[in-house]
């Protein structure tokens, strides 16, 4: 059956109600240009589909107690964006982890080696060579990260590419080192 809706404040009203009918229409009407809206700040569409059907699964949910107070599709365009910000808040947490994590076992390295001190010069020695071994643009981002002590969106905007590029080369960095140094 087709839906049809005579103005806005029936569409919303319909929605309401519980009208799947109603919901498929505002469905198939917005979904795509929220992706590209959503899309416009993450550049992976597929996240960007999530969080967009996110948004679409809570007006569902919520139907009943949802007060629109503007038009449908602001409050789409809202509902969207107030999901990438969490979205974002959230990874932005998990990445800050991972790169407290990461420093802190770069620093026992560090300190496994010092407590040695006999074997500290070769270490030193196995270190520079196996960093020296790491592929050009890793090897730089390592260096500029671990021993010049930049975080990673200075290096990211100083080398011109996104941060999520420079977790993937220091990780990449990390394990080749760790996998040299077992060795």
């Amino acid at each position: 059956m087709k839906y049809h809706y005579c103005n806005e404040e029936q569409l919303i009203r319909d929605i309401g109600k519980g009208d799947s009918n109603a919901y498929q229409f505002t469905f198939e009407l917005y979904y795509e240009q929220l992706c590209r809206y959503v899309y416009s700040f993450t550049t992976d569409y597929d996240l960007a589909e999530d969080l967009v059907q996110n948004s679409f699964a809570s007006l569902w949910k919520n139907h009943k107690s949802i007060i629109i107070t503007t038009s449908l599709k602001n409050y789409l365009y809202r509902s969207c964006y107030n999901n990438y910000i969490d979205f974002y808040r959230k990874n932005k947490k998990i990445r800050e982890s991972l790169e407290k994590i990461r420093y802190t076992e770069i620093q026992n390295l560090q300190i496994d080696m010092e407590i040695n001190s006999e074997d500290f010069n070769l270490k030193k020695k196995k270190i520079e060579k196996a960093v020296n071994s790491l592929p050009e643009k890793c090897r730089q981002i390592f260096i500029l990260n671990k021993y010049e002590g930049l975080r990673y969106k200075e290096i990211a905007k100083d080398l011109g590419v996104s941060v999520k590029t420079i977790e993937n080369q220091i990780s990449i960095a990390i394990k080749k080192l760790k996998k040299e140094l077992k060795e």
